[in-house]
């Protein structure tokens, strides 16, 4: 336990020197993967991303709906781009962490045993629910064709990504669940596991904001506990 406590300050110490020696328009890392439309803005104009794109660090980089995008930085770690999203390549870059999905493993694990034994039992409700629902729903009116573009999305579909581990899909999955039904019981481990998600892109930025929120927004709730041993590795 010592020996990786070492190790793990040595990596924290190495990688803050490395963030504090980039200058602002070096190279701090490059595209390995792309799905769909991705693109990277230098000099305020955005311009279509590729494979092996390198990345400065006064550059920002977005991502179309369904599009996603995964990083190699200088720092040999690795960070996904989920979704429908605009980031500084700095913010992600400094967010960027080998050490937190290993120190949280075990706040995660009880997690996603409660989160399961949870999302079955809510996934039998709601298949009841869509059943009795089918011929509405595969008959939309004609005077409401927008329903294609807005369905409703269920805990039961917005968990499916995250039980299967496809995190940076996960993440919009569940945010959408979160806005359609910010009342539904089911929201407190959408935002929990939305938070563990980021984690698991590397995204430590924005899983610090998932749990604040979380803490504030649930502070009565005993999940708040595991989420302030997670603060603390963020």
């Amino acid at each position: 336990m010592k020996s990786l406590f070492n190790l793990t300050v040595i990596f924290l110490i190495s990688f803050s020197a490395l963030v504090a020696q980039v200058s602002n328009n070096a190279q701090v890392g490059k595209i390995i993967y792309m799905e769909g439309n991705v693109e990277v803005n230098t000099g305020g104009s955005w311009s279509a991303a590729s494979i092996n794109s390198p990345l400065n660090i006064n550059q920002s980089i977005r991502t179309a709906a369904g599009a996603l995008a995964e990083i190699s930085w200088i720092s040999g770690s690795k960070t996904t781009i989920e979704p429908s999203s605009t980031y500084d390549v700095k913010v992600l870059f400094e967010g960027a962490s080998n050490t937190v999905k290993t120190e949280t493993e075990s706040v995660f694990s009880g997690f996603k045993k409660v989160f399961k034994s949870t999302s079955d039992s809510k996934r039998s409700e709601e298949g009841g629910i869509r059943r009795n629902q089918a011929e509405v729903r595969t008959k939309p009116d004609q005077d409401d064709m927008y329903w294609k573009q807005d369905l409703e999305m269920s805990f039961e579909e917005a968990s499916q990504q995250y039980v299967q581990e496809e995190y940076a899909k996960a993440i919009v999955s569940l945010q959408t669940f979160i806005n359609q039904k910010p009342r539904d019981g089911m929201v407190k481990y959408a935002i929990f596991a939305m938070g563990h998600s980021y984690i698991m892109i590397n995204n430590t930025v924005k899983a610090r904001e998932v749990f604040q929120d979380f803490i504030s927004q649930y502070y009565n709730d005993p999940l708040s506990v595991e989420a302030e041993k997670v603060l603390a590795k963020l």
